[in-house]
């Protein structure tokens, strides 16, 4: 049976997590993508997810995108949403190549993170957690 939303990743989701406490969550801040393949959940069932990975890799290659696939790839939802982290730009284009090959969401953070031009504001974050799931 599937849960009504989940939130998985690195800080950017974290951040969202904080908002949604109804939701499954599995995040962890300064993770990267290997760390989370190893470690965290790879697989989930819910009528929404929220995934936020890969920004913590530095350049990503070809196991992050192996990682980012192998995620997405054991996510079962109705809608499926990837936030588009503000930086790399190598990163952004990954992850939109996945979401647009799997049919998802994307939800753009330029233009609204803070000082180190990557995580969100409190408002931001809140922002997301509050329409994300939302049909």
């Amino acid at each position: 049976m599937p849960v009504p939303c989940a939130i998985l990743g690195d800080s950017l989701a974290a951040g969202v997590a904080v908002y949604r406490r109804d939701c499954a969550s599995d995040t962890k801040v300064g993770i990267t993508s290997a760390r989370y393949a190893a470690s965290h959940m790879m697989s989930v069932d819910a009528d929404t997810v929220l995934i936020s990975l890969g920004a913590n890799d530095g350049i990503p290659d070809r196991d992050t995108a192996e990682n980012l696939v192998r995620l997405r790839s054991g996510t079962r939802g109705r809608r499926v949403y990837w936030i588009l982290p503000a930086r790399p730009d190598a990163t952004r284009r990954l992850i939109a190549a996945i979401a647009h090959t799997c049919g998802d969401r994307l939800i753009e953070t330029r233009g609204f993170t803070g000082a180190d031009g990557l995580h969100l504001s409190g408002q931001a974050y809140r922002s997301i957690a509050e329409v994300f799931d939302l049909p």
